[in-house]
């Protein structure tokens, strides 16, 4: 499970500024045609389930900040009091959230190099993840992993199972046990957007939950009956 943030929830007290702006934030996620995590991911900060979260600063998102979609990032933070940082020059659009501006002054100064082991644990630790998912994800090169819809194919999963992993938000190391644990883990976190949609009066982020769990299912049985070489999800 992801570690919690030590930071009172955001969101729990809105004022109908910040109802407004989160729900028209998310508002935007529903009416696109693929199914983005971004909002969801927004809501685990504002919840103080996730201490910090790696946010995209989509253009349709941001409609009055088209040229420059991450200054309509930084009102929406500044908002919730949530600080925004990115690494090195970065690409604009992507930028690290989170309650406390101190957690993202751990961040690395510059990009990743290849194998650079240092730099992939500082920075699973600083986003939450468990030790054991950061260890395997800086050590097990992506080839090697088992994918999902490996899985899928060889029949120890079902799809409609699988599809919950799209919930955990970091990689885990692939064995069954840990995949059927991963997926008690994404059920709850469905459960927990459809709780947070309730306490905020936000219908649009159980919209953007449902869309994602969907498109996970879609996805994985399209990508079981590929070749291996195109298993990705």
């Amino acid at each position: 499970m992801l570690v919690p943030s030590t930071i009172s929830p955001r969101a729990d007290d809105c004022t109908p500024a910040q109802h407004e702006a989160l729900r028209a934030y998310c508002a935007r996620y529903v009416e696109q045609p693929v199914w983005y995590r971004d909002p969801l991911l927004f809501a685990l900060v504002l919840a103080g389930d996730k201490p910090a979260a790696d946010i995209t600063a989509h253009e349709f998102a941001f409609p009055n900040h088209r040229w420059a979609p991450h200054r309509g990032l930084f009102e929406l933070c500044e908002l919730f009091d949530l600080s925004t940082r990115r690494i090195g020059p970065g690409v604009a659009s992507d930028w690290f959230v989170a309650p406390n501006g101190g957690r993202l002054d751990l961040l690395p100064s510059t990009d990743k190099t290849v194998g650079n082991l240092a730099w992939h644990r500082r920075l699973g630790t600083i986003l939450g993840y468990p030790p054991s998912a950061i260890e395997f994800f800086a050590t097990t090169p992506p080839g090697e992993r088992t994918q999902p819809s490996d899985l899928v194919r060889t029949g120890q999963f079902s799809p409609q199972e699988i599809a919950y992993t799209r919930f955990v938000f970091y990689v885990h190391d692939d064995s069954i046990e840990r995949y059927e644990q991963a997926i008690e883990e994404g059920k709850q976190m469905r459960d927990r957007f459809s709780t947070l949609q309730q306490r905020w009066n936000l219908p649009a982020l159980n919209q953007i939950a449902t869309g994602v769990y969907e498109a996970g299912v879609e996805a994985l049985a399209e990508l079981a009956n590929r070749p291996h070489q195109d298993s990705v999800v």
